[in-house]
């Protein structure tokens, strides 16, 4: 519709005016997208902002994970060769094993 009321409107007009009104209405409308955009880029912005941080974040949050496995592992032990039975109690194979094969007696936590 508004191109059949360019097309309408154009020839009864002069060629100056013509480029006056559509100068005006390009300014009108690079105006009308700046305004549109402007909010946009400050929101990009800000979420590339947020973006950052939370990368940083995350970049710590894995650091630490890994220093608390680290640290869980420090006084762990790894004992293979023990053959896994239903029901059996793993505590009191892994002491028969310290007792028998070790040749330690295990007095207990005090």
């Amino acid at each position: 519709m508004t191109a059949r009321l360019v097309r309408a409107v154009q020839p009864k007009i002069s060629p100056s005016t013509w480029i006056i009104y559509t100068n005006l209405n390009s300014e009108a409308i690079v105006t009308a997208v700046q305004e549109a955009v402007l909010p946009l880029q400050e929101e990009i912005a800000n979420l590339k902002d947020k973006f950052a941080k939370l990368r940083c974040e995350l970049n710590e949050v894995k650091v630490k994970a890994n220093s608390n496995k680290q640290y869980a592992r420090r006084n762990s032990i790894r004992i293979s060769g023990l053959n896994e039975e239903e029901g059996a109690d793993c505590c009191d194979k892994v002491l028969n094993l310290w007792e028998n094969k070790l040749e330690y007696r295990y007095v207990g936590m005090s």
